[in-house]
């Protein structure tokens, strides 16, 4: 799968950001791993979203929703299967 056609570039650096965040909600085991994965995309969606605002003039305000819920929910996936890679393949 290329990634690269589905999530903007700029929004890439995101994706080993939520893996590191992802690990350390797992380490604490305060957290049930079902919510991880919901709680990765909210993190997802609010980082697509502070980006967007740094660094785009935000003047359609739909298309910002859209695209920070929809990038971000693709980061935040990726994050989670680059992260089942990882533990499949030290198996």
């Amino acid at each position: 799968m290329d990634y690269q056609s589905y999530i903007k570039a700029e929004f890439l650096f995101l994706i080993p950001v939520i893996m590191l965040i992802g690990a350390a909600i797992k380490r604490t085991e305060r957290i049930n791993s079902k919510w991880i994965p919901i709680i990765l995309g909210v993190i997802g969606c609010i980082g697509v979203a502070v980006w967007q605002l740094a660094y785009e003039s935000v003047t359609n305000w739909w298309a910002f929703a859209l695209t920070s819920f929809v990038q971000g929910i693709l980061v935040a996936a990726g994050a989670v299967y680059s992260n089942q890679i990882y533990k499949q393949t030290k198996k």
